[in-house]
């Protein structure tokens, strides 16, 4: 074994006062709890097949606080953290440990609906908003193999809003908490309610994800 990847996960559509407490185990275990547990598994393995590599598909989940998927947020941090800090670990020894950190993706025409966790477990994803903002599946898998070729640290897949957050969060933290306090009630009620949480500029504007409801024929 030189390669082994964690591509399993499950994301989260549920306020954090909404979510129940299984929920939100099912997501730490689901996203962080199994990985680090077959990592375990098969590092004796990987170590024996040197150089070798962990990859790990994290989210952007993990690395800006995301309103509405409190727990996916923070199973993503944990197996962030446990592949960073296994990579400072081993990397030296010849087993690498990559995080890629996917943001909003488009899902093929005709693909089934994802299932999120919602409150009370597993429901279909809400609605998404159009492509813009978003990084296509054939895109993002190109871009995990090559962090993975290239055994990158982290890479972080996004476009704009996502990607200025990101930078916001690490250079400028007090310029993504003012936005993330604006946006983060009306995305966490959009979501609980079963829409979508993408559109920045309804966010901003105060109204909640309304205009994803109106397009998708689901305002109240």
């Amino acid at each position: 074994v030189s390669v082994l990847v964690h591509c399993a996960g499950a994301s989260q559509a549920a306020a954090a006062i909404d979510a129940s407490p299984a929920t939100l185990t099912s997501l730490l275990d689901v996203n962080a709890g199994a990985p680090m547990r077959l990592t375990a598994v098969a590092l004796p393995f990987l170590c024996a097949a040197a150089p070798a590599v962990v990859v790990g598909v994290a989210s952007m989940a993990a690395v800006v606080p995301s309103p509405g998927q409190a727990g996916y947020s923070a199973a993503k941090s944990a197996l962030t953290m446990f592949l960073r800090s296994l990579d400072a670990e081993m990397r030296a020894g010849g087993v690498a440990a990559v995080v890629a950190c996917p943001g909003p993706l488009t899902a093929p025409a005709g693909a089934p609906p994802r299932l999120v966790y919602g409150p009370q477990g597993l429901t279909p994803a809400p609605p998404e908003s159009g492509s813009k903002g978003r990084v296509s599946l054939d895109r993002a898998a190109e871009l995990v193999v090559a962090a993975t070729h290239h055994r990158a640290r982290v890479a972080w897949i996004a476009k704009h809003p996502v990607l200025f957050l990101a930078y916001a969060t690490q250079y400028a933290p007090w310029l993504a908490a003012a936005v993330l306090a604006r946006v983060g009630p009306g995305r966490a009620a959009a979501l609980s309610a079963g829409r979508g949480g993408y559109d920045t500029g309804a966010l901003l504007a105060g109204r909640g994800g309304a205009e994803e409801a109106t397009r998708d024929g689901k305002r109240d």
